[in-house]
């Protein structure tokens, strides 16, 4: 079971995962304007020195996650205005298509309960229903959250360790972190289910995968709440269930 890691000391001064979260947050700014942002504007946004924002930016480029033009950065996950309305078409299809499954779990449990897919390195929730224990986090302001560090993430990369690979090169996580990483990657395949625990709060995520007409893992459903002992085990239990009966249509552009 993942639970949020405690910030340890590293080198020059910094905490050990700074990168990792500085990376994060250099996509969510990009992805959040939805346009192409220059070096100056980033770092003024993020509150960071432009030599620090450089080297993350030059890491996330590197990686094929960012691309640059001149002076001007952007998120690669949507290249043209053709994938842009490929992939809300396809958004709008998932929220279709397991909106049942999300209504059936929210009523056998009661846990706030989302459907969720992987858009490059986060992930984003195109329908939520929220439940009276489920408290209230960054996604449910913006129906997203970084890939790397959620439950429903790992759901998702579990099966697709290019992709995993790919975000772990471009968060520029230590050893010590990519070991923690595709260790719960793998207790995630061998579950079946993504399990982490925020320390803060106690809230436990599930997430599970759903998988397309070719059997691949292409959306989760995720349960949210304080749940432990027993009610933890029947709420993975269900939610397995539940994912394994969904089933979602081939992605039609027209």
């Amino acid at each position: 079971m993942w639970q949020e890691p405690r910030p340890e000391a590293g080198a020059a001064g910094t905490t050990e995962g700074a990168a990792v979260q500085r990376a994060l947050a250099v996509l969510a700014a990009l992805d959040a304007d939805g346009g192409a942002l220059p070096l100056t504007a980033l770092a003024r946004r993020l509150g960071c020195a432009k030599s620090t924002i450089h080297r993350t930016l030059a890491a996330l480029v590197a990686s094929g996650l960012v691309d640059r033009d001149g002076l001007r950065y952007a998120v690669r996950v949507r290249p043209s205005d053709g994938a842009a309305v490929t992939w809300a078409v396809h958004r709008g299809q998932l929220r279709r298509a397991l909106s049942p499954a999300v209504g059936e779990l929210f009523a056998r449990l009661r846990l706030t309960t989302s459907a969720a897919v992987l858009d490059g390195g986060q992930v984003v929730y195109p329908y939520r229903i929220h439940g009276p224990d489920g408290g209230w986090t960054t996604s449910d302001e913006t129906g997203r959250a970084p890939a790397l560090a959620t439950a429903s993430g790992a759901a998702l990369l579990a099966w697709n360790q290019p992709a995993a690979q790919q975000l772990a090169t471009a968060a520029a996580l230590s050893a010590r972190q990519r070991a923690q990483l595709f260790g719960w990657l793998a207790e995630t395949r061998q579950a079946g289910v993504a399990v982490r625990t925020d320390s803060r709060s106690g809230l436990v995520c599930l997430a599970a995968p759903v998988v397309d007409q070719q059997a691949r893992p292409t959306a989760a459903l995720v349960l949210r709440g304080h749940v432990r002992g027993g009610d933890l085990a029947a709420a993975v239990q269900q939610l397995r269930t539940v994912a394994e009966s969904a089933t979602l249509p081939a992605v039609q552009a027209g």
